[in-house]
């Protein structure tokens, strides 16, 4: 029998133990000790100059995270469609947010494990959500296609 294969997407490198305090870094070792085979990906897309451009030039000028602007979520869908097509073989796609799937991509089966969403985070900052907020609240909600959530 062969090993479930799993393509794991995390925010951050999953490797590093002090991404997300280290929560993709110790749920990745936890399945490659149970023999599931993990193909790593890192959703940043750094490899595209213009979210390096993009994100410097927003620093500039705001305090909020880029992570939740419309360039890193169309960069970042873009990166993911890529892959998804690229790695559509496995069992499963497990990803560490909420704010992304790859359903729009791919028909692998689509698992999502976050502790909290973008609406959460604003409303625990005290952050009123922003046109382009509330246009990713609605663009990215994977639940009404996820095979599972936690």
């Amino acid at each position: 029998m062969r090993n479930l294969k799993i393509n794991f997407f995390a925010v951050g490198d999953s490797t590093d133990i002090n991404t997300w305090s280290g929560v993709p870094y110790f749920l990745s070792h936890a399945l490659i000790a149970h023999n599931v085979d993990l193909a790593r990906f890192d959703l940043e897309p750094h490899e595209f100059r213009s979210y390096r451009y993009a994100k410097y030039l927003y620093h500039l000028t705001h305090r909020r995270q880029f992570f939740h602007t419309l360039i890193n979520y169309y960069l970042t869908s873009h990166k993911l469609a890529a892959l998804s097509r690229q790695h559509g073989d496995a069992d499963l796609n497990l990803f560490l947010t909420f704010s992304y799937s790859s359903y729009r991509y791919s028909h692998v089966p689509v698992a999502h494990y976050c502790d909290r969403t973008l609406e959460h985070s604003l409303e625990e900052a005290g952050a009123r959500p922003t046109l382009a907020a509330r246009a990713l609240c609605a663009t990215a909600s994977p639940a009404p296609r996820s095979s599972m959530l936690g």
